[in-house]
């Protein structure tokens, strides 16, 4: 059986869409359950960030990053 969307993006850069605001946060996918997902992401040179955002949170899960955020 292949493997499922979101669990083959593993290791791979998304942005998570969450929050009644419509927020988001690109980095790397490192887990997904059916709670929730993980994503990491770096602050400047030496800061990380790790992130877990439960299932009821997130509106949407992007692979990449937006248009307008890329560089």
């Amino acid at each position: 059986m292949a493997e499922q969307i979101p669990e083959a993006w593993i290791g791979q850069e998304v942005t998570v869409y969450y929050g009644p605001g419509g927020q988001l946060h690109t980095g790397t996918l490192d887990a997904v359950s059916e709670r929730g997902v993980v994503v990491r992401s770096e602050q400047g040179d030496k800061d990380e960030r790790v992130s877990w955002y439960p299932l009821t949170s997130v509106n949407r899960l992007m692979q990449g990053r937006p248009r307008r955020l890329r560089s």
